[in-house]
């Protein structure tokens, strides 16, 4: 009886079960019930966990008496669990080309649980995906020697070769055929997180908080919410590219955070990788790398006809593939959203991906992004949506936002030119009849000016003080 009315999601106290027992012992005829605090000691006897698991619910009992957050299991080696996960980073960047405000990126980030290290990284704009997902898992298995070179990062990243398991939540992107396909082929357990159980994500959790940290502290930040951005500007202030961000983000990852000790005994990620790969030796190389990152490409399942393999409007075609002309069988074909340009046929004979381009071979390089706003354009246009028509409507959508940008450089040109020209004309209204002497030093001052504003950054401000003999007057140069 104590488990029946103790034990429940009301919550009863103590006095209040030990009310519930003496009624029932007076129905059942009992002259003598048990003392209060005899029904006390019994319920303080029960299973705490259980106690807790009945009266407040599951996810109370994991959180009281379960591993902790970061607690994560198997982490007895290095690789031998990798967590993997997505962030949209509290910044705003700017665009490559004229460096005006763009939107905030996306982190993927795969975590080696053993040591803290992370293992790989992939920074996009696009939203988390399957393509995300391998470039990152891409990154974490080859040597990063030639990448912190390409980055111009100096320091040691020594973590490579494939993870034992891969631990991920249970998002869209981690569900694909691809992930699953592409781990099973080179001997990865995909291990997908138990819904509802934040926990488990712990690493690569408390690597976002270390890395907001940084992403706090530069320009065009979001901060974390409202309140603490209050009126900071985030557009206005917006400094970096995607690529500056990538080196800087490297560069805190390789020369802090991996350094930095974070274990009670002192030792840094660094320090446990090390004392990891001493222990069971260095992990195993991928021999092909080319191969492993199309294996975790998105896929589809295509016939070979005549016309080549369609893929929605696009159709594909080379002579390598012309046996399969008619055999009514289903190939694996693999395509990179960044470039639809050319899909990988996987040639069942010869166990390998064969670079298949588009049927006419004369389309250059073109996103999956730029061919679904295209058909979406043609579509509300009730034009015809074929490859030709698709792929003019691309290359039109390129020349309209180039001359955009184009009119709007020559714009901010022309707002400087004219500026410049109302500065001079205030100067010399001003100090038209200052002396010789006034007059050279005011020339060396707009001088200045110009040059400081010809090669200034818009968000820099700097003020220029005229002391002429008819007063003080402040410029200031945005």
């Amino acid at each position: 009886m104590i488990e029946r009315e103790y034990l429940n999601k009301q919550r009863k106290s103590v006095k209040s079960v030990y009310t519930q027992i003496e009624m029932a012992c007076a129905d059942a005829g009992i002259s003598k019930p048990p003392c209060l605090d005899t029904v006390r000691k019994r319920i303080q006897a029960l299973p705490p966990r259980e106690v807790t698991a009945k009266r407040f619910g599951e996810k109370a009992a994991r959180d009281k008496f379960d591993a902790a957050a970061g607690k994560f299991p198997n982490g007895e080696h290095p690789l031998q669990t990798v967590q993997i996960d997505h962030t949209v980073l509290d910044i705003i960047l700017v665009n490559r080309k004229d460096r005006e405000p763009t939107t905030r990126p996306t982190l993927t980030i795969a975590i080696d649980v053993f040591s803290g290290m992370v293992a790989g990284l992939h920074l996009s704009f696009e939203p988390p995906s399957v393509t995300s997902v391998g470039m990152c898992l891409y990154r974490s298995v080859t040597h990063k020697d030639r990448y912190l070179k390409e980055l111009g990062v100096d320091g040691d990243w020594p973590v490579w070769g494939l993870p034992v398991s891969l631990h991920v939540d249970n998002a869209k992107e981690f569900q694909s055929n691809s992930l699953r396909e592409g781990c099973a082929e080179h001997g990865i357990d995909l291990q997908h997180r138990p819904v509802r159980r934040p926990e488990f994500g712990g690493h690569v959790e408390r690597t976002f908080r270390s890395i907001n940290t940084l992403i706090h502290e530069l320009p065009g930040t979001t901060k974390s919410n409202i309140q603490d951005r209050g009126e900071y500007k985030s557009e206005k202030e917006a400094l970096l590219t995607i690529d500056e961000l990538e080196k800087l983000l490297v560069g805190h990852i390789v020369n802090k955070l991996h350094t930095n000790p974070r274990r009670s005994d002192g030792a840094s990620p660094f320090d446990r990788w090390e004392e990891g790969i001493r222990a069971v030796g260095q992990p195993k190389p991928i021999q092909d790398t080319r191969k492993f990152l199309i294996d975790f490409l998105p896929q589809e399942s295509r016939t070979v006809q005549t016309t080549g393999i369609q893929w929605g409007y696009i159709y594909y075609f080379d002579l390598k593939i012309k046996k399969w002309i008619g055999s009514k069988r289903d190939f694996k074909v693999k395509r990179d959203p960044r470039d639809i340009s050319k899909i990988y046929f996987l040639d069942p004979e010869l166990g390998e991906y064969l670079e298949i381009h588009t049927a006419d071979g004369r389309l250059l390089p073109f996103s999956l992004a730029e061919h679904n706003a295209a058909i979406a354009r043609l579509k509300a246009a009730k034009a015809p949506r074929t490859q030709s028509r698709i792929y003019a409507e691309v290359l039109r959508q390129r020349e309209t936002e180039e001359a955009a940008r184009k009119q709007k450089r020559s714009k901010k040109a022309r707002r400087k030119s004219d500026q410049d020209a109302r500065n001079r004309r205030e100067l010399n209204e001003i100090h038209g009849s200052a002396t010789s002497e006034s007059s050279t030093e005011l020339q060396v001052i707009e001088g200045g000016l110009a040059r400081n504003s010809e090669n200034s950054d818009k968000r820099t401000k700097r003020t220029f003080k005229l002391r002429p003999k008819d007063g003080q007057k402040r410029y200031e140069d945005w």
